[in-house]
């Protein structure tokens, strides 16, 4: 699942840009119930990552100015071979990004220092695109 965020604009000292956006997401997904299982981690130098401990893993990039994009991806993927002799291989880790998702944009709407724009399966961010929701 991908989001784009409207958040304040990065520090000129952080780098990566963004680690103060992924700590507000992340104490914001706290109160879903998805608590951190790491810290924040430097992000192949192009923003940051987090794992949480109901097996998803929030990426965020900062992409100009105001504007974040997240990525919501599962922390235990299936595997090759489950992938080839499963039909619903997916199926769990689909649900664990819904879920995080939903909290996610649950716990945003409260929230007035960030705002999802957009959110897509798959792709880039998509304003037309609804919030989430299972795609099965």
């Amino acid at each position: 699942m991908n989001v784009e965020i409207v958040a304040a604009p990065p520090d000129s000292n952080e780098h990566p840009a963004g680690r103060r956006v992924l700590n507000e997401l992340v104490a914001v997904l706290q109160g879903g119930g998805w608590k951190p299982r790491s810290e924040p981690d430097n992000w192949r130098d192009t923003g940051w990552s987090v794992e949480l401990a109901n097996g998803a893993e929030l990426i965020l990039s900062h992409v100009g100015d105001s504007k974040y994009w997240i990525q919501i991806v599962p922390t235990n993927p299936p595997s090759l071979l489950k992938r080839f002799f499963r039909r619903d291989a997916y199926a769990e880790a689909d649900a664990i990004v819904s879920r995080c998702s939903e909290a996610l944009a649950r716990e945003l709407a409260t929230h007035s220092a960030i705002d999802a724009r957009a959110w897509n399966w798959d792709g880039p961010p998509d304003e037309g695109a609804p919030k989430p929701e299972s795609r099965h």
